[in-house]
Order: structure tokens, then C-alpha cells, then sequence
């Protein structure tokens, strides 16, 4: 099974690298030993439950049979389904996970599901001219467009191998109908059945809900504890692993605290390094100049930390030189009202400020710092884009729209002089300019804030009371 392959393997690479020791120190985190922590992102996660849904299609190729006993006796139609023959399914589409930080859920959705099945039904119905009771009839019923979604949660461990919890369970079996096999009085009664088409989509929702449930606790679920926690590989190597403490979800990635180790002639390895089914596990201990922080929009030449600071001294420039430029045309050439010459002034003002607050957030470490430029470059963009947007606008509704909208800001008369007629298209212009250069600078504060918080985050996990984290990478 691939999934406890997934977590054995997992377990030797932690074991070889990092053997088993009790912790003296006096940990409140969730787990309690010198464990190693393998980390699962989304992908990685959704990767596994690909694994588990193999499960699902390999079994549900063949045909099967389901004794049942579901009634539906409520209003004129009423029925026992009996047994359910499946005869067709499709299960090709992959499921999409995703992970759910504040309850520590795994969200398993699954679109795209096409059934076929034969249902057998003891029938009684009382509608107009149809009076019937306790008829057999067999019905082939179908779905074009089910959906699946499962919610896990509680991922404990039970003799050191994991167990997750299956906590809820959707059925959606949309593009449903069917068809009445029979004489041709069941036939007639097949057409008044089909007024009743939801208590049948009911039934079979219900019955696959019960199915998947019970396939999962039985086939999957209670087949992880039976898992070999200790292994042996021809004369000279064995190994064992296990989870020490529960798994959990921080940060849109799950974590499995797991030990283990891999012996040759009864001593243990100190190195382990290989690959299973394209996965390639290393250790990964935060790296503060790790190539990952390079910034793109910088050419991949600076680290993200110092990009932004460029940035912030570009922006600085750029702006106190539009500052110079407006109080300019404001006292030589009468171009610019005082209350538009104000505003730059400010908006410049707040820019710095901003900045200052960043460059103390990046030398000092401190995340949180850093929301005051990612909100003042926002305010920036958004400033541009509309004052390029009216510019575009009023030009093209004409000249006297144009005088009506910028007499407020400039002397229009003015402006038209100096620049020309098509004076709002330049404006419009530089506001795009101004635009694309907050959308890069953008780039390159989040980068910066998505750095912090990744020091933040593995730095607290490499102290004595944790562990480094092994990272799954997908080997393209």
C-alpha cells in the first residue's frame, strides 16, 4: 500500500539521520520526543490521497453486489431497495486536497464521477390511477456528474503507525436518472417514478456514502495498523520507524512527527539517501541565503531582503522627484493646483515613512512591520490605475469633459500649451508606468514578508524541545 510505504520510508530517512533519543527538556509542544518532523504540502498531501484513491478505482473495476435493506416511505411512492448491482464506474478524475489550518482538516474533493448501477425495489405506489403494492421492480439507474468530498481529521498514531480519521462525507450525484426494466404496465409505472426521481438520487447518495464508509474503515483505515513497523532486507539490514506524538496542520502543511532508524549487521546508519516512486527526501534546515529567496523580479541577482530595500530607495527617489516636479510647474509655469502639489507631497511623505518602517522590519526580523508599505504600495497602484483610467476616459469623451474633470488639478489652459493636445494620453501614461513599478515593487516587499515568515517558522522548530523538518519534493 503506498501510502505506508509513503510513511516507512519517511521513517528511515528521519532514523538514519536523526536515532531515537528522549528528550530532557521540558517540551509543551505536541509531541514529546527528539523526533523528526516530515512535512507534507498540499501537494505532497494531495499526492497520497491520489495513492488511496488508487485503492478506490482498482477495487471499484470490478463488478460488486450490495445487499441493502434502505426504505424510503414517505408520501405516494414508497420502496425497499434490496440489492444494487454496479456495472459501470468512473472514477478517473484525481482528487484535490486541501489543507484547513484553523480546524486542522484535510478537504478531499472528487469531481467529475460517472456510475452505472442496477437497482432491485420492492415498490408501492399510490398516485391518480396507479394503486400498487409491494411490486418488484428493477431499475438501471446512472450518474454523469458525481462529486465526492471527504473531510479527515485526527491523525493519530496507534502502535506507532498513523491513523486518519474519516469525519464526514458528501454525496453528489448529479445528472441522475434512470430507466424501468419490465412489461409494459412496470414501464408505465417507470414514467410516474420519474416524478419521484429525488427519493431514488436519495437513495442512492445515502447507500454510497454508507459503501465509501465502510470501505474506507475497513480496506484502508484498518489496514495502517497492520503495517510491518519493523522490517528486515536479506542477512545483514533491517529497519524500523513510527510516529511518536499525533500529527497536525500549521501553515497549510501537515507535519508527522516520526523516528526510526536503518541497521546493517545491527549498527545503525548514519546516512540514508535515495528515492520512492519520484519522491526525494532531504533534510531541510533553513537556509537564510537558500538560492528559494532570490528574487526573479530582481534577475535572481539580490535575495529578496535587499531587493526590497533597493526598491524602497528607487521609490523614494522617484517620488521626492515627482515632489520637485509638481512644486515646479506649480511656481514657474502655473501648471499644478496647490492642493494637487499637496497631495503628491503626502502620498511622498507616507512613502517613506512606510519605508523606514520596512527596512527596521527586515533588519530586525519582524514580519508584522512589513503590512504598512504592502497597504501604501496598494494605495500607490490603486491611485494610478484609476488616475490613468480618467485620464483615458475624459480624453476620449472630448475637450470639454477634459477641462471639467482636471480644473480641479491643473490650469488646463497651461498644460495644453506646454504639452500639447493630447496631454491627458501622457498622463495616462505615467500613471501606467507608476502602476507597473508598485505591482513590481509589490513582488518584491512579499517576497520579503514570505521570507521573515518562513525564518520565523523553521527557526522555531530547530531548538533542543523539536526537530529539522524533512521536506517531500516531487522529482519532476
Amino acid at each position: 500500500m503506498k501510502l505506508g510505504y509513503l510513511f516507512l520510508f519517511c521513517g528511515v530517512v528521519a532514523g538514519a539521520i536523526h536515532p531515537p533519543v528522549v528528550s530532557n527538556f521540558n517540551c509543551s509542544k505536541k509531541w514529546k520526543y527528539d523526533s523528526t518532523l516530515v512535512t507534507l504540502s498540499n501537494k505532497g498531501v494531495n499526492d497520497v490521497f491520489t495513492s488511496l484513491w488508487d485503492i478506490v478505482r482498482h477495487t471499484a473495476d470490478n463488478s460488486a453486489t450490495i445487499e441493502t435493506d434502505f426504505h424510503e416511505d414517505k408520501g405516494p411512492m414508497t420502496f425497499v431497495a434490496r440489492k444494487i448491482e454496479l456495472l459501470e464506474v468512473d472514477l478517473h478524475s484525481d482528487p484535490e486536497t486541501k489543507l484547513i489550518d484553523d480546524d486542522s482538516k484535510i478537504l478531499v474533493s472528487i469531481k467529475n464521477m460517472k456510475m452505472k448501477v442496477k437497482v432491485y425495489l420492492l415498490m408501492s405506489l399510490h398516485f391518480g390511477i396507479v394503486d400498487t403494492d409491494n411490486t418488484d421492480v428493477v431499475i438501471t439507474a446512472w450518474i454523469d456528474n458525481g462529486s465526492l468530498k471527504l473531510i479527515f481529521h485526527n491523525y493519530h498514531r496507534e502502535n506507532g503507525t498513523p491513523i486518519i480519521e474519516l469525519s464526514k462525507i458528501t454525496m453528489k450525484a448529479e445528472g441522475f436518472d434512470f430507466d424501468v426494466e419490465g412489461n409494459i404496465i412496470i414501464r408505465a409505472m417507470g414514467k410516474v417514478m420519474k416524478l419521484f426521481k429525488n427519493k431514488l438520487k436519495k437513495m442512492i447518495e445515502t447507500k454510497s456514502k454508507e459503501e465509501f464508509r465502510k470501505f474506507y474503515d475497513i480496506v484502508i483505515s484498518n489496514k495502517l495498523p497492520s503495517l510491518q513497523t519493523n522490517m528486515t532486507f536479506g542477512n545483514n539490514f533491517k529497519m524500523n520507524y513510527g510516529m511518536t506524538s499525533d500529527a497536525f496542520i500549521m501553515k497549510n502543511k501537515l507535519f508527522i512527527p516520526i523516528n526510526g532508524n536503518i541497521y546493517k549487521n545491527e549498527h545503525a546508519l548514519t546516512k540514508f539517501d535515495g528515492a520512492l516512486d519520484g519522491y526525494k527526501m532531504v533534510i531541510k534546515k533553513f537556509d537564510k541565503n537558500d538560492a528559494f529567496y532570490l528574487a526573479p523580479a530582481a534577475f535572481g541577482y539580490f535575495h529578496y531582503r535587499v531587493a526590497a530595500i533597493i526598491g524602497a530607495v528607487f521609490g523614494v527617489i522617484l517620488l521626492c522627484s515627482s515632489v520637485y516636479g509638481f512644486f515646479s510647474m506649480h511656481n514657474t509655469h502655473a501648471i499644478t493646483g496647490f492642493w494637487a502639489t499637496l497631495f503628491v507631497g503626502v502620498i511622498t511623505g507616507l512613502f517613506i515613512l512606510t519605508s523606514i518602517i520596512m527596512i527596521y522590519a527586515i533588519v530586525a526580523e519582524k514580519a508584522s512591520l512589513m503590512w504598512p508599505q504592502m497597504v501604501m504600495i496598494q494605495l500607490e497602484n490603486a491611485i494610478m490605475l484609476a488616475v490613468a483610467i480618467v485620464s483615458i476616459l475624459v480624453m476620449s469623451c472630448g475637450a470639454g469633459l477634459t477641462e471639467e474633470v482636471f480644473k480641479w488639478f491643473v490650469d488646463v489652459k497651461n498644460i495644453e500649451d506646454t504639452f500639447g493636445p493630447i496631454w491627458p494620453f501622457n498622463i495616462a501614461t505615467l500613471a501606467f508606468m507608476g502602476s507597473f513599478l508598485c505591482i513590481w515593487f509589490n513582488i518584491l516587499v512579499r517576497g520579503t514578508y514570505d521570507y521573515l515568515l518562513d525564518k520565523e517558522f523553521f527557526e522555531n522548530l530547530e531548538n533542543p524541545c523539536q526537530a529539522p523538518a524533512i521536506e517531500m519534493k516531487y522529482k519532476e
